[in-house]
């Protein structure tokens, strides 16, 4: 089933372009940055401060989850240092990138681009993360990239009879580069790069012969290892610390199914397009076999959910495989099953007004979806949780920070000269860098931002430990999808500022020590560092911390300001008047909550900033 060509040279090229525009529009009225963006900002700062890759003073921490966003981002920081400017620069590129992508897989045929991007529109996911989710943007152009090449591997995808023949060497070494790239995207990239990787290796061992297996093979995991090597000598560990802290290690199985059913729960009721999507990419598996491969890589990652326990961010993880999805849609222009099939579909009468009518079914679709991108507001106001429908706390992210961090906001700021974000936890952050000391270290909690207006003069904590590799490994004493609230033994704040352990357990004690010599240890070859890091991995240190830490969370608990200050006042009058804290998932009813979520605090240090 092909699209067939518009007759017209100009129209074509006025839709096009009406097309393009409207989809410009509608990222930028979706776009947003949350939190998250704002700790790969702060560790940044510290790199060009010539710190190093940290996010405090005491220790290296890798706290993206994307090798390759961390170090796009760092040329960006050069042009500007606006934060939604840098990012909207990495975003717009990826975007753009995808839309040209898809034009060359429609073979520059008007229609089914117009197809493709018409299901682009009608996934709220995809433009949900088609401006932040951190690194998703590029994951997107990478999906379509990978099926692009794979597509010119295996043409016969592409037309009715296959086509067998060796690939020309220019696609077969952008294959090469893709693989070798993914895991430097994210880690988990790989459920869907590598069994094409696999099969594509396979399928060609003849030509290639055992020595060209291994050394593509080599090729393909250079990137990965060099990577990991590096981290493992830097950091002292081969994955970023928010794989510590979020992936699931003594978390219980029927704990982790449940929380991936309410993720699967949410995108079928808010987001159906992107399921049917999903669902319907494992129709490939009646196709040839490198079809399959795509469906058994798109399977890898819908399985990966259950494995993760789901997400805090409706719909995130699904987003890069419905950009392959519709990738492979276009590019293979309907051919994925067997010609027996095709040829029934041959006897269907009409099958031009088939076509047409799935397009004008797209097109209802798009328009009248109440949650459709186009019909999304500038000022999105969604409820961000709905515990009776979602009880395990997941959320619409984009609701809770684009009215605070999207294009409205970012103006606003600009021509009132007034802080961004627009949120208390901005401005809570630049009080904190006129009111701490040096080297302090501040417990609050909502990182980012306060972190990265706060400068980089303090340390900071957040009550899920992502900002502290101990922390990470202490107990979770209450979670959500990707947060769990950490315990806080009595002498942490000690321990961490001073750098000698102070607790009252022995064998926490031993393991800070070892812990704090591998994170933050010179130098960095030294044999004692290098003697811990190697035991640490291999978990010859994990029986020392007890399995159980008592944790000091004092209901009125202030936040550690000094005395004289405004901020202690604010804080002060919060403790005092006996104000609950605000209803949310468990991390947000911590006690240290209560003080960001109060509309006081923010309306008083909205008065003290310009």
């Amino acid at each position: 089933m092909c699209f067939p060509a518009l007759p017209t040279r100009w129209p074509t090229r006025l839709l096009i372009a009406a097309v393009a525009i409207l989809y410009l529009v509608t990222l930028l009225k979706t776009a947003w940055l949350s939190d998250d963006y704002f700790i790969v900002l702060r560790q940044i700062e510290q790199l060009l401060a010539g710190n190093g890759i940290r996010f405090n003073g005491y220790e290296r921490i890798f706290l993206s989850t994307s090798v390759s966003y961390f170090f796009i981002l760092l040329p960006l920081r050069f042009l500007t240092s606006d934060p939604f400017a840098m990012h909207g620069l990495f975003a717009l590129t990826c975007n753009a990138a995808l839309l040209w992508l898809l034009w060359l897989l429609a073979r520059r045929d008007a229609l089914g681009w117009l197809f493709g991007v018409g299901l682009l529109f009608a996934s709220k996911a995809y433009f949900d993360f088609s401006w932040f989710g951190q690194e998703n943007p590029l994951g997107h152009a990478l999906a379509a990239a990978l099926v692009l090449v794979w597509l010119r591997l295996y043409p016969g995808l592409r037309r009715a009879a296959a086509v067998a023949r060796a690939p020309a060497p220019r696609d077969w070494y952008c294959f090469v580069a893709l693989i070798a790239f993914a895991p430097l995207y994210r880690h988990d990239f790989v459920l869907l790069a590598w069994p094409l990787a696999a099969w594509a290796l396979w399928d060609h061992r003849a030509r290639l012969g055992w020595r060209g297996l291994v050394r593509t093979s080599a090729l393909m995991l250079t990137p990965l290892l060099a990577w990991t090597a590096f981290s493992l000598v830097y950091f002292g560990f081969p994955l970023p610390s928010s794989a510590y802290n979020k992936l699931p290690d003594a978390h219980p199985a029927v704990w982790r199914l449940a929380s991936a059913l309410d993720y699967y729960k949410f995108s079928l009721l808010k987001d159906p397009a992107t399921m049917a999507m999903l669902i319907g990419s494992q129709l490939l598996w009646l196709g040839s076999a490198p079809a399959r491969v795509i469906a058994a890589g798109v399977l890898c990652v819908l399985c990966y959910v259950f494995f993760a326990g789901g997400d805090y961010m409706g719909g995130r993880f699904f987003t890069v495989a419905y950009a392959t999805v519709v990738a492979v849609v276009v590019g293979m222009s309907f051919r994925w099953v067997r010609p027996s099939l095709e040829r029934v579909e041959g006897r269907v009468e009409g099958k031009r007004r088939l076509r047409v009518g799935l397009q004008f079914a797209l097109a209802a679709w798009i328009v009248a979806w109440p949650h459709a991108p186009l019909r999304s507001p500038l000022l999105y106001a969604e409820p961000v949780f709905d515990f009776e429908s979602f009880p395990t706390g997941i959320a619409d992210e984009r609701a809770a920070w684009q009215p605070k961090t999207g294009v409205v906001a970012w103006w606003r700021a600009i021509a009132n000269g007034t802080t961004y974000p627009d949120d208390v936890t901005a401005r809570l952050g630049v009080s904190l860098a006129k009111e701490l000391p040096a080297d302090h270290t501040f417990h609050i909690c909502s990182l980012g931002a306060t972190a990265y207006r706060a400068g980089l003069a303090q340390n900071f904590l957040d009550i899920w430990g992502l900002a502290d590799s101990l922390m990470t490994r202490l107990p979770a004493v209450s979670w959500r999808p990707g947060h769990f609230v950490r315990a806080r033994p009595h002498g942490l704040e000690e321990s961490l500022a001073s750098g000698v352990p102070a607790f009252a357990d022995a064998g926490l004690n031993e393991y800070f020590g070892v812990l704090r010599n591998v994170t933050g240890g010179e130098p960095l070859l030294g044999m004692t560092r290098m003697r811990h890091v190697v035991g640490m991995n291999l978990g010859l240190y994990d029986h020392l911390p007890p399995r159980r830490v008592a944790s000091h969370e004092a209901a009125g608990e202030l936040p550690a300001v000094p005395e004289g200050g405004v901020l202690r006042e604010l804080f002060a009058e919060v403790a005092s008047s006996g104000a609950a804290a605000p209803s949310s998932p468990a991390h947000h009813a911590h006690p240290l909550c209560r003080f960001i979520g109060d509309e006081r605090i923010d309306a008083a240090l909205r008065a003290r900033l310009p």
